[in-house]
């Protein structure tokens, strides 16, 4: 008798992919060493400028309404104060052109 009997296929072998180190430890210790600086925003102090001469005073506050009040061209984007007590004046520039001046 023939041998019936088939001959064995060799098994088809998977390839496994290779073993990785655990992804949790690896990244905890890399957020560890790297971990984000917490950055507070800082805020800047309240300034309150008081310029005096000659018995006369007057606040950076009184000035900027002083000029409001006086103001009657664009809207202020930008105002710039120049206080010299000696010619008892307050000058100012409005948005970078326009300039005038109070008295101090």
């Amino acid at each position: 008798m023939a041998n019936t009997r088939k001959k064995a296929e060799p098994l088809a072998t998977e390839a496994k992919p290779a073993r990785k180190a655990p992804a949790k430890a690896a990244s905890t210790a890399a957020a560890e060493e790297k971990a984000p600086v917490k950055r507070t925003r800082k805020t800047a102090p309240k300034v309150t400028l008081y310029v005096q001469y000659q018995g006369r005073q007057i606040s950076q506050e009184e000035a900027v309404e002083a000029v409001k009040a006086a103001w009657t061209g664009e809207p202020i984007k930008t105002l710039d104060l120049y206080v010299k007590p000696e010619d008892g004046a307050v000058y100012y520039v409005v948005n970078g052109g326009e300039s005038g001046k109070l008295p101090f």
